[in-house]
């Protein structure tokens, strides 16, 4: 009964950390952590939740080397449960955040993509293809609305990290899923705002980018051709030319012959 209420407790003294971040009351949320940091250290489960809110903790804080070693804990742990408590895909997308933060952003693409796969099979109980149009996939029953707003924030963060990879195209592509997805499951709030306005504002900058890196490619194309043209319109050598690898002085021009002249007395004159 001991271990039973300790880890009640634990688990409440996280809801309650997760109320006071969003309320910015650090104080407060610092106190619950360190309360079920302590109660929860026999049961895994619990403390795969404290380590991944410790993380969001300490983000907010702006101590993100110290946020990832936490949500890296939280991860090891949650990688030995067979059925977390919280959704694995929750830390990689936190992960994802403290690797955008630090401008790591290969690692926070690596995380972000694991994120997606966890969600799918979450949302869609598989994977899908990476062909296949996910806002015409139905999800599985019961899935709960929350965990459509957190599939839709993953593929906008994977359009954000492909941005900065410069991987124009895919960023492009996967911009507008995110605002498909938006429209799909009918999401309203901030998170519909800050998608349909940070789309908006990439959509003329990655049109820029496409356009001059189209225009970098064909102009790479164009030289390949005319270096092309160019090889197959040059004489070729005769033979006799081609296997002699010794040039004959006497059939050099008078020209030559007089710079060899004029080195030959440059080199003697060195010597003296």
């Amino acid at each position: 009964q001991t271990y039973s209420y300790r880890e009640k407790v634990a688990k409440a003294y996280n809801r309650l950390s997760v109320i006071m971040m969003n309320q910015q009351e650090l104080k407060m949320a610092a106190d619950l952590l360190e309360k079920a940091q302590i109660l929860g250290e026999l049961f895994p489960e619990v403390m795969a939740v404290t380590y991944n809110n410790l993380g969001c903790y300490y983000r907010m804080k702006g101590r993100n080397r110290t946020a990832l070693n936490y949500l890296k804990e939280a991860l090891n742990v949650e990688n030995t449960l067979a059925d977390s408590p919280i959704n694995i895909s929750d830390t990689h997308l936190n992960l994802c955040a403290i690797y955008s933060d630090l401008k790591r952003h290969k690692d926070a693409y690596y995380h972000i993509s694991l994120a997606i796969r966890h969600l799918q099979v979450e949302i869609f109980g598989r994977h899908l293809d990476p062909r296949e149009d996910p806002t015409v996939v139905e999800a599985k029953e019961g899935v709960d609305k929350v965990r459509l707003e957190v599939f839709t924030t993953a593929v906008f963060n994977l359009a954000v990290q492909l941005e900065f990879l410069e991987k124009w195209e895919k960023s492009q592509i996967t911009y507008e899923v995110s605002k498909l997805l938006v429209q799909t499951y009918k999401l309203e709030g901030p998170l519909k705002t800050t998608i349909l306005a940070a789309t908006r504002k990439a959509e003329s900058k990655l049109r820029r980018k496409l356009l001059k890196q189209r225009n970098v490619h064909a102009s790479r194309a164009e030289r390949a051709k005319i270096l092309h043209l160019s090889k197959k319109r040059a004489p070729k050598s005769t033979d006799s030319q081609a296997r002699s690898p010794v040039r004959n002085t006497a059939a050099m021009s008078s020209e030559m012959e007089a710079r060899l002249r004029s080195w030959s007395m440059y080199t003697a004159t060195l010597r003296k």
